[in-house]
């Protein structure tokens, strides 16, 4: 899902100032993954807001559906891992990003950032959970 307000700054950094490494970075306590979890109370009130983060509603009902009998807390915190790692696959639709990630010239990575014990989580874009990014992708 390509957003053309992302593509200038991404394009310029990637090819003018040739940065090695892009990171997305994902936290503990995140406000929009709790708030994708409930996209109907904010409908009224917010609804571009609601609109931005429905973007990743895809992940959140896999959650639900893969993991129906996981506690609300772990499916916020898969949720909140899964969407830094969905923007890395979301990056990959930007073909000059694919080009440099698969010739080797860019790494992709996410961090996930739990603010209550001070832990970073890195996930490279081929990691443990590649397969279940993709397959939400697919739908």
């Amino acid at each position: 899902m390509m957003n053309f307000r992302w593509h200038p700054p991404l394009e310029y950094a990637v090819k003018v100032l040739k940065v090695k490494n892009i990171i997305v970075c994902g936290h503990s306590n995140c406000g929009g993954c709790a708030a994708i979890r409930k996209l109907n109370d904010y409908k009224d009130e917010l609804p571009v807001t609601v609109k931005w983060i429905a973007q990743s509603s895809r992940i959140s009902d896999y959650i639900d559906k893969k993991y129906p009998d996981m506690s609300e807390g772990d499916k916020l915190v898969l949720l909140e891992k899964l969407n830094a790692i969905g923007q890395m696959h979301n990056l990959m639709t930007y073909s000059f990003i694919k080009r440099g990630f698969e010739s080797g010239g860019l790494n992709i990575q996410a961090y996930y950032y739990d603010i209550g014990t001070g832990n970073i989580s890195v996930y490279d874009y081929e990691n443990e959970f590649s397969d279940m990014i993709k397959e939400m992708a697919l739908g």
